[in-house]
């Protein structure tokens, strides 16, 4: 039932004008529930930080005519370390609405 997709990137960020820089390990996987929705999520571990972030949605899709496309999302986010420790634990719940 639905197709899985996964993912996997290692980034190296530089930020020269404050002489930072930083790796970041991400894994990503999305399930499409057929042909217009799923879910989907994303979890980043930043070497700097030691912390991790992960976000999880659910989405769909609704094809107006061939060059319109309505998607909408609700997802949540949580935070260990990442961002400063007192954002730890649930950070963010939101809703997403686009149009392509």
């Amino acid at each position: 039932m639905g197709s899985l997709s996964l993912g996997a990137a290692l980034v190296y960020l530089d930020f020269p004008a404050v002489e930072e820089n930083d790796f970041e390990a991400s894994l990503s996987a999305q399930w499409r529930l057929g042909a217009t929705g799923g879910l989907t999520t994303e979890w980043v571990w930043s070497e700097d930080t030691g912390g991790w972030f992960g976000e999880a949605s659910a989405f769909c899709e609704l094809v107006v005519n061939q060059n319109l496309t309505l998607n909408a999302a609700v997802f949540i986010g949580t935070n260990g370390g990442y961002v400063a420790e007192e954002h730890d634990g649930l950070n963010y719940l939101g809703v997403r609405i686009g149009a392509v």
